[in-house]
């Protein structure tokens, strides 16, 4: 999985700063996590770190799997998953879902923001709220997948736009 941090203004050149641990924040698309939490080390991280992941594809037994991947792979990481995606097969040992699904991954306390959100959008797997500790403050964070099939046209930006409303009310 390739990274990219970016630092601006005085982040360039910070202070020192050895009361509080460093911050981490980054979004990750890793076209499925199934069999990839191998790969998690590699992630810069530190002791206040959060990671936001889109198109997870993990049903509720993934989400289980992938979770207990972590754990044996001794992974510093916690993952706080969405709404469950729907199986792409019916057969009782289908783990796959389809191509959506959101979660994040931190390595610091970390709750669901509360919110009134219609059902169809929380159950949506594509938009997923938390709020994360640092040090003495709160953190909102958000990870959204909107729908890539069609995303040129204008009907598919008005529901895009329809679930990113939901964050910002």
């Amino acid at each position: 999985m390739d990274s990219i941090l970016f630092r601006q203004g005085e982040a360039t050149n910070p202070g020192p700063c050895e009361d509080k641990p460093g911050l981490v924040i980054g979004s990750i698309n890793p076209t499925g996590l199934m069999h990839k939490s191998a790969f998690f080390p590699e992630l810069p991280a530190s002791e206040h770190a959060i990671w936001g992941a889109s198109e997870t594809h993990l049903t509720q037994q993934g989400v289980n799997k992938f979770k207990a991947e972590l754990k044996f792979n001794k992974s510093e990481f916690n993952f706080y998953p969405g709404a469950p995606v729907p199986h792409l097969s019916s057969a009782p040992s289908s783990l796959g879902g389809k191509q959506t699904g959101i979660g994040f991954f931190a390595t610091m306390p970390t709750k669901p923001i509360a919110n009134s959100w219609p059902k169809e959008i929380q159950t949506s797997c594509r938009l997923l709220s938390h709020t994360f500790r640092h040090c003495d403050q709160w953190i909102h964070g958000s990870v959204f997948y909107g729908p890539a099939k069609g995303a040129e046209t204008a009907a598919v930006r008005a529901e895009a736009d329809n679930m990113l409303s939901h964050v910002t009310q």
